[in-house]
């Protein structure tokens, strides 16, 4: 959807945080939605990416921030033409996995609240406050981060069938995966200037 010649992203940043929205349409009933859930994997090649520069809203209105990427190193050319397959044991084990969040997703009749164990919050707490200190190219990116750095550490904690609380274990976890994606962060936006 576009507003004035600029794309309208008000609707990926609402369902992006679980926020509800309401889109009122013209000649139809308005559409309502009380409880989103967004998720988006895209695999793009680096001149999509690149491109992103072009639109500046999407990191004005924190779109782009909101992204974690993952820019793996150019293949060299002389990539065997047969991969090796994926064990049968990991593969199961992925199935399984994929397959119980999904059924946890289902019988969700409303929003699951969660918080760190107090020995979680400790770690979190060191985290924060060296990830304040930090300045550089990502601060609209890193501001964004913390969050995310919450999200998957729930989600670890879910997989482990925790409900109700992120352990210790989740958290340094979740962290680890953070270094990871800041420095992937810092090769997509040194694409992007």
């Amino acid at each position: 959807k576009y507003s004035n010649g600029r794309s309208d992203c008000k609707l990926y940043l609402r369902a992006f945080c679980g926020d509800g929205f309401k889109v009122d349409r013209v000649g139809r009933p308005s559409l309502i939605v009380d409880n989103p859930a967004l998720s988006i994997g895209l695999c793009v090649q680096p001149t999509i990416i690149e491109n992103l520069q072009h639109k500046r809203e999407f990191r004005e209105v924190g779109l782009l921030p909101r992204f974690l990427f993952s820019v793996p190193k150019p293949l060299e050319g002389n990539e065997p033409y047969y991969k090796p397959d994926i064990p049968a044991g990991l593969q199961e084990h992925y199935d399984h996995t994929i397959t119980d969040l999904l059924c946890l997703w289902q019988e969700q009749t409303q929003r699951a609240e969660t918080g760190l164990s107090p020995k979680a919050d400790k770690v979190f707490l060191s985290y924060f406050e060296n990830f304040q200190k930090l300045q550089d190219g990502l601060k609209e990116w890193r501001s964004k981060l913390r969050g995310q750095v919450l999200r998957i550490a729930a989600a670890l904690s879910f997989l482990g069938g925790d409900y109700y609380s992120i352990n210790e274990q989740s958290i340094t976890g979740a962290i680890e995966l953070a270094g990871y994606l800041e420095a992937h962060a810092k090769a997509a936006y040194g694409l992007l200037e």
